[in-house]
């Protein structure tokens, strides 16, 4: 039973991990034309976003303070997503706020969606 000791801590909440900041939930998929990525950001301003592509890497970053009478919050995120396939570098993309999702779509390259292929 000693070996069993400490069992109940190794499942019990940890500090460190309650402090990390949230990320929100993310989906990529990979349309004929176009890549899309949807974040779960209910109330994000598609302005307030930091959104860079650098060749196939996308990176999304955002800071937002919110104060009341009472209370004041701060909320960030960074995330880093490596597409699957070439993009459009002359292209540029679009952010949009639908149904309470941050929606980024990246065009592909002229030729990829003429041949069907990435």
């Amino acid at each position: 039973m000693a070996d069993f000791a400490d069992f109940d801590s190794f499942f019990g909440p940890d500090p460190a991990w309650a402090a990390l900041p949230a990320s929100p939930a993310m989906n990529l998929r990979e349309l004929d034309d176009a890549y899309e990525l949807s974040l779960a950001l209910p109330d994000a301003d598609p302005s307030n976003l930091d959104v860079r592509l650098d060749g196939r890497l996308l990176s999304v970053s955002s800071h937002q303070d919110t104060r009341t009478a009472s209370t004041s919050s701060s909320q960030s995120f960074s995330s880093r997503v490596l597409l699957p396939g070439p993009v459009d570098p002359d292209a540029s993309f679009q952010v949009t706020n639908e149904n309470s999702r941050i929606c980024i779509r990246i065009p592909k390259p002229a030729a990829a969606t003429a041949s069907g292929k990435p």
